[in-house]
């Protein structure tokens, strides 16, 4: 008698498994299927560079879609590839609202490849982000020799280390909003920077902030008009600056 209880018990219960089961699946079938979920506004956040064109093309979603019909850390993934996306996040706003929320990597500084005329713009981890011509308004790095690249990828150079100060440096500059025409890099115990119309020989990486710091002092107090030039190797000795005869 206990068994065939037992039995009716098992029964009853794979019973109301399979309504739950039946009723869970109506639900999201109703869900995917309602017109009150269809997508009708995607919103993009933190674009500076990038079009919200190119990233709505990259994430695959459109208005009209069922909002449920995605997933939104693998759409944030897909965006996530573009070269220029540091960091991206999708969130739905229910019952019919997208927002796409992006950091974007913030390009440092143009990179010669050789003599090819091929320039790589990079930002401050060094990461590939475009190949061209060199970008207007930020500096053109020389002195450092490309192995490898792939847009997308970190760059690969000949030297490491010189290449570890190259990005410190700018980072340095982006800091004190300082934009020099060219980093040489071709001695890297005396690195010499150009901004027209100004030849500053910075020498080492040492010092960093209180160099920078120095030049702007100077550009700020003494405006060029003529060819000239800052001596600033050893801040702690005396730097100097003077006019190029």
């Amino acid at each position: 008698m206990e068994q065939k209880k037992g039995i009716k018990r098992k029964k009853s219960l794979r019973l109301q498994f399979v309504i739950v089961a039946a009723l869970v699946g109506f639900a999201a079938f109703g869900l995917l299927i309602s017109p009150l979920f269809e997508v009708r506004r995607i919103y993009i956040e933190g674009a500076i560079g990038l079009t919200d064109n190119e990233i709505l093309a990259t994430s695959g979603l459109d208005v009209g879609q069922n909002i449920f019909g995605f997933s939104a850390r693998n759409t944030a993934s897909q965006i996530a590839e573009i070269p220029f996306v540091r960091s991206a996040t999708v969130t739905r706003q229910l019952p019919n609202n997208v927002t796409i929320s992006v950091v974007e990597r913030i390009a440092i500084a143009s990179v010669r490849v050789g003599n090819t005329g091929t320039y790589l713009l990079i930002d401050d981890s060094g990461m590939v982000l475009n190949a061209g011509t060199p970008r207007v308004g930020l500096p053109l790095v020389i002195g450092i020799e490309p192995t490898h690249f792939a847009i997308g990828s970190y760059l690969e150079v000949d030297n490491h280390s010189v290449f570890n100060n190259i990005l410190y440096l700018s980072r340095v500059f982006r800091r004190y909003d300082f934009v020099p025409d060219v980093l040489d890099f071709s001695n890297p115990a005396d690195i010499v920077l150009h901004k027209w119309p100004l030849d500053i020989m910075f020498g080492p990486v040492s010092d960093a902030d209180r160099k920078v710091q120095y030049i702007q002092a100077i550009i700020e107090q003494f405006p060029v008009t003529e060819r000239g030039y800052i001596y600033i190797r050893d801040i702690n000795a005396r730097p100097r600056f003077g006019l190029i005869r």
